[in-house]
């Protein structure tokens, strides 16, 4: 399950001393699935994701609001090979999803 290749950009961008945006870029590689020690299925599609956030901040709080997988992408987070025949399962990674929540530094 792990890809050949991977790479993830992002950046934050503060906005006046107490907001932040925060972009984040990833794209994971075909891998093969678990299970599949000799490699005898196709592998699983690459993927990319976008997921964005915005954050208030105030010594020692933080609230924010994050969209993740913005663009919706359909992926498969996880896969796995039967052991005994070329069946294989596949675990679907959330679509278009909303986290709200906050954060205290200690």
């Amino acid at each position: 399950m792990v890809p050949q290749h991977q790479a993830i950009a992002g950046m934050t961008v503060g906005v006046f001393d107490r907001f932040e945006f925060s972009l984040l870029g990833r794209y994971v590689g075909s891998r093969f699935a678990i299970n599949d020690t000799n490699n005898v299925t196709a592998p699983i599609k690459p993927y990319y994701t976008l997921d964005g956030k915005i954050a208030y901040n105030k010594d020692p709080y933080e609230v924010y609001i994050a969209v993740n997988n913005m663009l919706g992408e359909q992926y498969f987070s996880y896969v796995s090979k039967s052991a005994f025949s070329t069946n294989k399962s596949y675990y679907p990674a959330p679509e278009r999803n909303v986290t709200v929540g906050m954060n205290v530094k200690f």
